[in-house]
């Protein structure tokens, strides 16, 4: 099942860790993950999408109470600040 949830803003150069679990102790699968940033209005140009954002450092990890978690480092690299999304599925 697809799911998205909206990551905020990224500075150019900036870098955030992400952490994220589903309830139970069920293993949800490979997560296959993207960052993507939002489009915003820009004068007359009109909707540009500002920032390459990169993925890295992919991890699972079984927890103490049983479940597993992923996490995921994203990374702007710019040109422009940007607002994100995190998007994924299970393979």
């Amino acid at each position: 099942m697809a799911w998205s949830f909206y990551a905020g803003h990224l500075g150019v150069g900036q870098s955030t860790r992400w952490r994220f679990w589903w309830g139970g102790n069920a293993y949800q699968g490979i997560q296959v993950t993207q960052a993507r940033a939002l489009p915003r209005r820009e004068g007359e140009i009109g909707f540009i999408f500002p920032a390459e954002l990169v993925m890295s450092e992919p991890s699972l990890t079984l927890e103490l109470n049983g479940g597993y978690s992923y996490a995921v480092t994203v990374t702007n690299r710019g040109p422009w600040d940007a607002e994100y999304e995190i998007v994924g599925d299970s393979v």
